[in-house]
């Protein structure tokens, strides 16, 4: 009985220690990153294609010589924040996005559907959209951080999200990297800002010395254990 005591608290700990050390989570006194859980993009070129696996994603429209019709391509991502610590004050939607020639817009939409980053093409993609007022202006190429506060409640847990350049006559892509690419700060990413004074998230050092503390707790127990069964052993 003693035995599965320990094996049960060991098998807690470990849980504990993998659930809060998940790579795309990172935690700190102040702040929450998380990664998207999805992301691809859609075209009106090759409208049976999906690109789910891509490490970019094209975003506009435009009309090239080796396509002299109208290009349409949207880009979809997906964050998952149902586990999020409740009390942040700032929401940031953070991305990479390369080719900017000009300046440059890209409108956001809420997606209202589920959709698979496997299947989705120009088909089959979500039509259920909300377009909002927080349009993304683009000057450059590099990564952008854009306040999208509003757009988050608390009692959300995925938010899909839809980027578009409506303007036609733009005529302009732009590609945004996504979570498949090797370099991870350079992937889409949410970024939860608490008050200074908050004090439920865990840090890197708290959850290292919890475990620490919980290991040593284990080991503690089970030479109290031993020593225990001996003892008996010795009486008898």
């Amino acid at each position: 009985m003693r035995y599965k005591t320990l094996i049960s608290l060991c098998i807690i700990n470990l849980a504990i220690s993998l659930t809060f050390s998940n790579p795309d989570r990172m935690f700190n006194f102040d702040k929450k990153i998380i990664f998207s859980s999805k992301d691809s993009f859609v075209t009106s070129t090759f409208p049976y294609n999906n690109y789910g696996q891509w490490e970019r994603m094209y975003c506009g429209n435009s009309i090239s010589t080796a396509i002299p019709r109208l290009q349409i391509f949207m880009s979809y991502l997906s964050f998952e924040i149902n586990s999020l610590t409740r009390g942040w004050e700032k929401v940031f939607l953070s991305l990479t996005i390369n080719i900017v020639y000009k300046p440059f817009n890209i409108e956001l939409g809420i997606v209202h559907e589920y959709w698979n980053e496997s299947l989705i093409t120009w088909l089959n993609r979500p039509l259920n959209i909300t377009w909002t007022e927080n349009s993304l202006y683009l000057e450059t190429d590099g990564t952008f951080i854009f306040d999208i506060t509003e757009l988050i409640s608390p009692s959300i847990g995925e938010l899909n999200i839809i980027l578009y350049d409506y303007q036609i006559e733009d005529k302009m892509n732009v590609l945004i990297t996504t979570k498949e690419d090797s370099v991870r700060k350079l992937r889409p990413q949410l970024i939860f800002d608490y008050p200074e004074n908050l004090t439920g998230l865990i840090s890197n050092q708290t959850l290292l010395s919890f475990t620490l503390m919980c290991c040593a707790f284990i080991g503690f127990l089970y030479f109290f254990v031993k020593i225990q069964e001996r003892k008996k052993r010795t009486s008898l």
